[in-house]
């Protein structure tokens, strides 16, 4: 899911028109924020304060500009080749042959009635909080643990 998400954001990469608007607007707040600061602050303020702002907005810009490209071999970018492995992993999983026909089940009415299980909150689910301490998400049948 996480790969396809990236593959989109790879194929639709952000308008040029709006890439370039932004880069103008950059600049143009890099040129205006210290001379307002240097006039409504004192001198060191105004130093720190157009420093730490400029340089936020352009950082930004620049973690924009990475996520827009999340393929390659930068240290930032998606490990393509351990999401590969991983894949690979899955898929030879589910060719094993357990994997290809379901688990055997049979429903017994009167056992399987009478099971109880722990939510994550620690309550049961009819309702009830348990007698003694229990592991959390754990299932139990008729009040003990399997």
């Amino acid at each position: 899911v996480n790969l396809q998400n990236a593959r989109k954001i790879a194929d639709f990469p952000f308008p040029f028109p709006f890439a370039q608007a932004s880069i103008v607007m950059l600049c143009l707040h890099w040129g205006v924020v210290p001379v307002l600061c240097s006039m409504l602050l004192s001198r060191l303020l105004a130093t720190m304060v157009a420093f730490v702002v400029i340089c936020f907005l352009w950082c930004q810009n620049f973690i924009a500009l990475q996520l827009e490209s999340p393929f390659g071999s930068a240290p930032n970018d998606l490990p393509m080749q351990q999401m590969q492995m991983d894949w690979n992993n899955s898929l030879r999983a589910l060719m094993n042959p357990h994997a290809q026909r379901p688990p055997r089940f049979s429903f017994d009415r009167e056992r399987h009635r009478q099971l109880t299980v722990m939510m994550s909150d620690g309550t049961l689910s009819d309702g009830t909080q348990p007698m003694e301490p229990m592991r959390r998400s754990a299932v139990y049948v008729n009040g003990q643990g399997t």
